[in-house]
């Protein structure tokens, strides 16, 4: 990237916290997804409290 301007940064910044977000979506639904299906039911934000 190129830009210098603090509308440049900030657009980086975003993009990575999205980025970050997404990746942490992926890891914690994924897994549950093959195994523990009956998990999801309950709710997305139970499984944040049941990594293994």
């Amino acid at each position: 990237m190129e830009y210098t301007s603090p509308g440049g940064i900030a657009v980086a910044k975003f993009l990575a916290a999205v980025t970050s977000l997404v990746i942490l979506g992926v890891a914690v639904l994924v897994p549950p997804s093959k195994g523990q299906h009956h998990d999801v039911r309950h709710g997305r934000h139970y499984n944040r409290h049941r990594i293994h």
